[in-house]
């Protein structure tokens, strides 16, 4: 291009720009109501999206993470267990079953560094872990092999949180001494934010080497029947296939399983989890929904940019006519609207990318910080350009569209607004404003199923009574509490320090609970220890104190509770809930029977072996919604058979101020100074804030979709009232004729109201079949709903249709008031 033409462009667009800022100005309500269109669909579909790409859709942030595998072991039954110590170095002892492989066993430890101390969650882990997930620290280095190597010094990497959150993102911690349960470790290295494996339910924050484990748990992990809180991640690289993998190591279970009857009979088959799958399967179906909830929001966007700028290009036809009658070519009036609708549109885009980034720094750093792979969450440029470029063309297409008939009818036409486009506008304007109505039914009817899933979901009775319970984390220092002597004692002097409490009604101490499905499950036997046969149990292994059903509120349906006496004497008396009390004919005949129980506290060295012992209660079930909606079998054993070593004091008081839970933090620290009550994983909560975090995924399914189902509302009430102004607009002609025939103001409002009313009836119908159809993406998402209510679908609809009504009241309003006189005239 010659350079006075690109003079002549440049000055060309400059004018154009200019133009298009005096008609923003002269029209701000169409500029604004464009912008925040455009800034709500981009931003939010940018925001969700960018979400779900950090979540389900890019891969692990591993070397070929395709080939990554958590193994378990599988009975016959289809329960999974993972393997213990021994089984896996079985597994490996045949070169070739895996390329790599790396045993992992998880611990909360406390640490102390400084001043500071703490607790947090630790992996030990074999050698090679690091390389066989392939991923460079972000400083420093991680362990090696000879970190491993028995008399070696201590090596520990952290976690880039850990790192962050508790050691200020030190740039000098390496070499920084850390003291973890009273063993001294050198930090060697940090690892980058999107190291997140294992995954223990929280992030870890640290990986030690598996040979500095302390002895008593080293002990307990070579007993062949342990299998607690540990992982087996594999690479089945060099061309390995997974049922060739699988069918090698199946033949060697049933070996094992022969070989060691008392721990492994039944157990004859491993099983293959993609680690990707396991990391994000159990979110995937929100994080979808929500998906498909913002981009019905998108859609709605794009079709309130049409009704804008259609009738923006209605309300424009006089001055187009006027510049092609002052021999303005058509193109020349394309390229102005284009401006016109391009710098708006950056102004939108721009919006958007402000709200998106709003949205991913809170989803980052409060909102959704329990989702996993939140850590890698940016903003997607890929989906930021697709939203982007769809919310431009809509507004493109349309105002092109809009402006198409400039030039190209009579002046006297277009002065007397009744150019062409009129006819071909009106019913493509309804047909719009029908689409927005049926998307807006089915983002309703999304948020109200999802919305009663949550109310249900807390207002249900779990079981317990969760008011008034404070709950303390014990974690107490190791060595010196390591002995199950050392920690009984420590905990009954716990219990009765916290009792003295002013304020204090009664105290319990549990290893897991009150609610959900925390712990082992362990095998169990009627009459009679676990012998591994099909006909065992599946049991949840629960320890408690003499008085935990009272502290919690749980009903005693048969027999009694535990006494003091029962945790000072031998083995024998048990409490099971009621489904389990089923198996031996109901609650009344459960008391009285035997029943052998495998331990599960996964420090003891007796992990696994059998508890015989006499049912002497029988207490009330958890309700479903604490149990995945599936009824679960469980014992309670008293703490004293085989103390755990982290635990949960639960305190009922008169009230659960702030200041309670200091006084209850001061009684422990009296009895054990050395015991963590801040920091990380330590923190004195209220039982009643617990588990209303645990609702966390419901609570942003139902927050999120009713907030674009809200958006959704508003853009169809501004779209009906558009949409019903132009039509009002476009009849103004007829309307005069009808009043100068007679027609009073009552049959005028009531003819446009009829239409609006029309409209949003053919939306509704559509929309109600696709939300019958999609009903299904959501129902495992549902709790004690029917979805397919027809209650549900008559009110939302009726809802609409009051709103689109109320919508074209306006402009009813103003069509009855016209005077026929001054429109008979115009003509």
């Amino acid at each position: 291009m010659a350079p006075r033409d690109l003079g002549t462009a440049v000055v060309g667009v400059a004018a154009d720009l200019g133009y298009a800022w005096r008609q923003a100005r002269k029209r701000p309500g169409f500029a604004a109501a464009v912008v925040l269109t455009l800034g709500l669909g981009i931003g939010a579909n940018t925001a969700v999206f960018s979400l779900i790409h950090a979540v389900v859709l890019s891969p692990l942030p591993y070397h070929e993470p395709d080939d990554l595998y958590s193994v378990s072991e599988r009975h016959e039954s289809g329960r999974l267990r993972v393997p213990s110590y021994p089984t896996y170095l079985d597994w490996t002892q045949e070169a070739g079953r895996f390329e790599e492989s790396a045993f992992v066993r998880g611990a909360a430890v406390t640490y102390r560094s400084g001043d500071q101390s703490g607790l947090m969650v630790g992996a030990f882990v074999t050698k090679g872990f690091f390389s066989l997930l392939g991923m460079a620290p972000e400083l420093g280095r991680f362990l090696s092999n000879e970190d491993s190597r028995p008399g070696a010094e201590s090596a520990v990497v952290l976690s880039h949180r850990a790192w962050q959150q508790w050691f200020g993102a030190d740039p000098d911690i390496l070499g920084t001494t850390l003291v973890v349960d009273q063993v001294a470790f050198a930090v060697v290295g940090v690892m980058p934010p999107s190291f997140a494996y294992p995954d223990w339910g929280a992030d870890n924050d640290l990986w030690m080497p598996l040979s500095h484990l302390p002895e008593d748990q080293l002990a307990a992990l070579n007993q062949r029947g342990f299998s607690a809180d540990s992982r087996v991640v594999a690479r089945l690289g060099g061309g390995r296939d997974v049922a060739e993998v699988q069918q090698r190591l199946d033949r060697l279970e049933k070996s094992l399983s022969d070989a060691y009857p008392d721990v492994s009979a039944g157990w004859n088959t491993v099983h293959f989890d993609s680690l990707k799958e396991l990391e994000i399967g159990g979110v995937r179906p929100r994080l979808l929904v929500l998906w498909a909830a913002v981009v019905l929001l998108l859609l709605m966007c794009c079709l309130n940019l049409a009704n804008l700028y259609l009738v923006q290009g209605s309300s424009r036809r006089r001055e187009y006519a006027v510049r092609a009658a002052l021999g303005a070519p058509r193109g020349r009036v394309f390229r102005q609207v284009l401006t016109e609708t391009l710098a708006l549109a950056a102004i939108g885009g721009g919006v958007g990318v402000l709200l998106a980034q709003q949205g991913i720094a809170w989803a980052r750093t409060g909102g959704l910080t329990d989702l996993p792979r939140i850590a890698e969450l940016r903003l997607d440029g890929t989906v930021l350009l697709f939203a982007a470029l769809l919310a431009v063309a809509t507004a493109v297409f349309f105002a092109l569209l809009s402006a198409r008939h400039a030039g190209g009818a009579a002046l006297q036409d277009h002065l007397r607004g009744r150019g062409p486009g009129l006819r071909w506008m009106t019913p493509l304007l309804s047909g719009i404003q029908a689409a927005q109505v049926g998307m807006t039914f089915v983002l309703l009817m999304g948020a109200w199923l999802l919305g009663e899933t949550f109310v249900n979901l807390t207002r249900v009775d779990p079981g317990y009574d969760p008011a008034d319970v404070v709950v303390v984390p014990i974690n107490p220092p190791s060595p010196r509490y390591d002995s199950g002597a050392a920690a009984s004692d420590l905990y009954t002097r716990l219990l009765d320090a916290v009792r003295a409490v002013p304020g204090v009604t009664s105290v319990a101490l549990t290893n897991h609970g009150p609610g959900g499905l925390d712990g082992l499950q362990m095998a169990a036997a009627i009459g009679g220890a676990p012998q591994g046969a099909d006909d065992d149990l599946s049991v949840y292994y629960r320890t408690v104190s003499a008085g935990y059903f009272a502290t919690v509120a749980t009903p005693v349906v048969a027999g009694r509770e535990f006494t003091d006496q029962d945790l000072a004497g031998g083995e024998g008396p048990l409490i099971v809930n009621e489904t389990l009390a089923g198996r031996f004919g109901g609650p009344a005949a459960a008391v009285g029977q035997t029943l052998g129980v495998d331990k599960a506290a996964s420090t003891r060295p007796d992990f696994g072996e059998a508890l015989l012992g006499t049912i002497v209660g029988v207490v009330g079930d958890l309700d479903d919604s604490e149990t995945g909606g599936r009824p679960v079998s469980v014992v309670y054993v008293p703490f004293t058979q085989s103390p755990w070593a982290q635990v949960r004091l639960l305190v009922r008081a008169r009230g659960t101020s702030a200041a309670m839970l200091r006084t209850i933090e001061a009684a422990v620290h009296t009895v054990e100074p050395a015991i963590p009550l801040s920091g990380p994983f330590s923190n004195v909560g209220r039982l009643e804030d617990l588990r209303f975090a645990q609702r966390s995924q419901e609570r942003l399914s139902a927050g999120l979709t009713s907030a674009f189902a809200g958006v959704a509302l508003l853009l169809a009430c501004i779209g009906m009232y558009g949409v019903i102004s132009f039509i009002v607009l476009a009849r103004r002609r007829e309307v005069g004729v009808r009043i100068a025939l007679g027609a009073t103001s009552t049959m005028v409002t009531w003819q446009v109201v009829r239409r609006a009313a029309l409209i949003s009836a053919a939306g509704l119908g559509v929309g109600a079949v696709v939300s019958a159809l999609s009903t299904s993406l959501i129902t495992s998402m549902l709790f004690r709903i029917t979805p397919l209510d027809a209650g549900r679908y008559v009110v939302v609809a009726a809802l609409l249709l009051l709103i689109a009504v109320a919508a074209a009241l306006l402009p009813a309003r103003r069509a009855a008031m016209t005077d026929p006189a001054v429109v008979l005239r115009s003509e």
